[in-house]
């Protein structure tokens, strides 16, 4: 089975957990594969169409291709797989109005054009079932490979207690509509320490922040250095499409986290168990101060996170539905062809 990839970027954070991850498992299991960024240029359009007639699956990683790319590959014979893991059907959660007309659209389109289609998780399903049956929908949440992620190390003493949060400039308010009770929190608890791991940072005259640029490299050893693990949200449509990225990496490298109970965070933090869920300061106060008092607590929390993921968030789990995805997809067309010849012998 031959399968074209079509992503955002090598170094986007969807594209490398929704797909290039994939890629040595795949091949592994025998499958022809090529990733590509979706074609810009009026040479990428002709190179992409004419390459075509060479794979079996188009997989294409969030992006809606424009309607006239959409309908010229609609007629060609691939079977079309739409994967998405944000909400992109709305504007994002620092708009007024998220409704939006043209990416609603454009969705639609895109799904409904689909052979298959891969939702990060339940809230996203919803959407795309507006357009779509139950059976052309799959929910694959998004994974890591945790092998790849050594379990962080508590035996070494420091004096410094690290608050972490990982995660892209656009999203960096987030965090930053939790100023008030960092700020409170280092008052209470002078060896509390902010760490940032990101492209943009920002300043606050009480809250030490350790700045520290994000690299690819870098990426699990700064996770390590964490002691407690943050993903603030605020309650709307753009926040449910998110797929807990942040939490299921905390999780993996085991560290305890303090997220906002929306979307799927309900199901990868188990509020008390392995993390802790909060929604007003009053309660990012007293769950972060928990996990600050009680250092065993952190690594009990932890170990369990670390166990939630290789239950349910870890590649080993989502391959298993790609492949099914994949097999089912090529199975129909094998049927499809035979009823094709059938009539034509007729």
């Amino acid at each position: 089975m031959k399968v074209l990839f079509l992503i955002k970027g090598w170094r986007v954070p969807s594209s490398r957990y929704r797909v290039l991850q994939y890629i040595p498992f795949l091949k592994g299991r025998g499958f022809e594969t090529q990733v590509i960024p979706f074609p810009r240029t009026l040479g990428e359009h002709w190179a992409f169409f004419t390459s075509l007639p060479h794979y079996d699956i188009v997989f294409l990683q969030k992006r809606r291709l424009p309607w006239l790319s959409l309908w010229l590959l609609k007629k060609r014979d691939n079977r079309i797989v739409y994967d998405f893991d944000d909400s992109v059907m709305y504007r994002s959660s620092r708009h007024a109005n998220q409704s939006s007309f043209s990416r609603r659209w454009a969705f639609r389109q895109m799904v409904k054009a689909s052979d298959a289609v891969i939702a990060g998780n339940q809230f996203l399903k919803g959407e795309a079932l507006r357009y779509v049956g139950e059976e052309k929908v799959w929910v694959v949440p998004t994974a890591v490979d945790v092998n790849s992620y050594p379990p962080k190390d508590y035996g070494t003493k420091q004096d410094a207690i690290i608050l972490g949060w990982i995660g892209s400039g656009p999203t960096l308010w987030y965090l930053q509509n939790l100023i008030p009770v960092l700020e409170n929190l280092c008052k209470r608890y002078p060896q509390l320490k902010l760490m940032v791991v990101s492209d943009e940072f920002f300043d606050s005259p009480t809250i030490p922040i350790i700045k520290k640029k994000w690299a690819l490299e870098d990426e699990i050893s700064d996770l390590q250095s964490f002691d407690i693990g943050l993903m603030p949200l605020t309650e709307d449509v753009w926040s449910q499409g998110k797929c807990g990225l942040k939490a299921v990496q905390y999780s993996a490298a085991g560290i305890p986290i303090v997220c906002s109970p929306v979307g799927i965070n309900r199901e990868i933090v188990r509020d008390g168990l392995n993390g802790y869920l909060a929604s007003t300061d009053a309660e990012w106060m007293e769950k972060i101060s928990r996990l600050v008092d009680d250092p065993s607590l952190r690594v009990q929390m932890g170990k369990r996170g670390r166990n939630r993921v290789e239950t349910a968030f870890s590649v080993d789990v989502t391959l298993k539905k790609v492949l099914d995805l994949f097999q089912r997809l090529c199975l129909r067309e094998q049927i499809e062809r035979m009823r094709e010849g059938s009539s034509g012998d007729s």
